[in-house]
């Protein structure tokens, strides 16, 4: 299993490995679908990169090469080192078997997220606790919406909403930005004065 350097898993996932062994390939759908053109159908989506479990076969050694191949190419034509686009063409272009895992088991949690039933297995992102994180995102097993922190929230989180969810957004991250700037004055204005200072989370 290949894993980002951002991941964290929540729980064992064993289930993974026993996909392999009636498949060659098993990744989640990229959160935005796409981040690069490719010559294949609009429906066949692009896959995210953080999070692969596969097998040794000669099906993967072939994909793999291919990826490699196409993005080379792409690096050289475009400029954008972005993995992702090379793979879903090479993918296409496969006759590696692929299992589309549910999100759960790719949790991009620095976007608005969606989880099913069940524990959230594998997230995927930079948090300064991602065991806390871990338990908050899991604290229910029923389907859930989960949005960044305020702090953390913005245009570039919201904008894959519809027009009041981005207007939302453009105002929940001015809010956020006039917090900090507030929280900021408030403390050197009270260690100039000696006193206390703001206590905020996270």
């Amino acid at each position: 299993m290949f894993l980002d350097t951002d991941t964290y898993l929540c729980q064992p996932v064993p289930e993974l490995f026993e996909i392999l062994e009636r498949c060659d390939i098993a990744m989640a759908h990229a959160p935005m679908r796409y981040t690069g053109e490719v010559p294949v159908p609009a429906a066949f989506s692009e896959f995210n990169t953080g999070v692969i479990a596969y097998r040794a076969s000669g099906e993967n050694f072939e994909l793999f090469s291919r990826w490699l191949e196409h993005h080379a190419g792409q690096v050289l034509r475009t400029g954008d080192p972005c993995d992702q686009p090379a793979l879903r063409r090479a993918l296409w272009e496969s006759d590696a078997k692929c299992v589309v895992l549910p999100p759960e088991y790719n949790f991009r949690f620095v976007l608005p997220a969606f989880a099913g039933r069940g524990p959230v297995k594998i997230l995927h992102g930079r948090h300064p606790d991602m065991a806390a994180l871990a338990a908050e995102i899991n604290a229910s097993g029923s389907p859930r919406v989960f949005l960044p922190q305020l702090r953390d929230a913005g245009p570039r989180c919201f904008r894959i909403l519809s027009g009041p969810g981005r207007a939302a957004g453009f105002w929940f991250g001015l809010d956020a930005c006039c917090a900090k700037w507030i929280g900021k004055l408030w403390d050197g204005l009270r260690a100039r004065c000696g006193g206390p200072t703001m206590k905020r989370r996270g």
